[in-house]
């Protein structure tokens, strides 16, 4: 959960270009003040993926919970779960 004035930090994987890198953190920052109006901050860092296996490791677990939520399919998670602090639909059920 979040709570006014806290910072939203987003890791992302580069795009290529520099004008790519801009539009897409104009993007997530719109995403977030239409979803969190009332974070103080949102920063956007851009990793390469190819050398960050944080990125992957994340990728991993946000597919696991896809797959939990969308198909109900729980193969996955006993290896994420402990790692999770919340899980929570931001636009509603389903």
């Amino acid at each position: 959960m979040t709570g006014p004035g806290d910072t939203l930090h987003v890791a992302v994987a580069t795009l290529g270009t520099a004008a790519r890198k801009t539009a897409f953190q104009q993007a997530i920052n719109l995403v977030c003040q239409q979803v969190a109006p009332r974070l103080g901050r949102v920063v956007v860092a851009h990793w390469d993926s190819a050398s960050c296996w944080g990125l992957q490791v994340a990728d991993y677990a946000l597919w696991a919970v896809q797959r939990h939520i969308e198909r109900g399919d729980e193969q996955y998670m006993p290896f994420i779960r402990p790692t999770l602090v919340t899980e929570f639909l931001p636009f509603g059920a389903a």
